[in-house]
C-alpha cells in the first residue's frame, strides 16, 4: 500500500491545507482526505503533519504494510537521517509511534509532478479554507 502526503501553507496567514492519498499497488484508491489547521508555523510543519494524519487514517484502517511518500525532501532527509528539528519533534515521534503498528513501513521523496494528486487536493483544502477564513473575518464586528 502507498501512502502521498502533502500540504500547502500559506507563510502570510500560517494557514495550512494538509492532504493524503492512499492507494494499492495497481493505483486503487483505499482512501483519501484533507484537512485544514489555521495555525501551522512552517511548510515543514505542514508537511510532517499531513504525513501523520495518512498514517493515523492507515493504521486505523488496518494496513500493515506501507510505503510513504512525500514531495518534501527535508521531511524524508530527517525521517529517514534519524535527525531531529525541535519544531518537529513531537510529530516525529508520533511517527515513529504509528510506524510500530505497521509490519513494514519505509519513506521515500517523490518529486511534486509525481504527487500531483495529493498536491492538488492540498492546494485546494487551503484554498477553499483561506476563502472561509476571510469571510469570517469580514463578518467579525468590533
Amino acid at each position: 500500500i502507498r501512502d502521498s502526503s502533502d500540504a500547502a501553507w500559506n507563510s502570510s496567514t500560517l494557514a495550512g491545507g494538509l492532504s493524503w492519498v492512499c492507494q494499492d499497488s495497481i493505483g486503487t484508491h483505499i482512501f483519501q482526505g484533507t484537512e485544514n489547521r489555521r495555525y501551522i508555523a512552517s511548510a515543514l510543519v505542514a508537511e510532517a503533519l499531513a504525513l501523520r494524519t495518512g498514517l493515523s487514517k492507515a493504521v486505523s484502517s488496518g494496513i500493515k504494510d506501507m510505503i510513504c511518500f512525500s514531495d518534501s525532501k527535508s521531511l524524508i532527509d530527517l525521517i529517514t537521517g534519524n535527525k531531529s528539528v525541535i519544531s518537529l519533534r513531537g510529530i516525529l515521534h508520533d511517527l515513529g509511534v504509528l510506524s510500530k503498528s505497521f509490519n513494514s513501513i519505509s519513506f521515500q521523496f517523490i518529486s511534486r509532478v509525481c504527487n500531483v494528486q495529493a498536491d492538488s487536493l492540498a492546494k485546494n483544502s487551503l484554498f477553499q479554507y483561506s476563502n472561509n477564513l476571510s469571510e469570517i473575518d469580514n463578518n467579525v464586528l468590533f
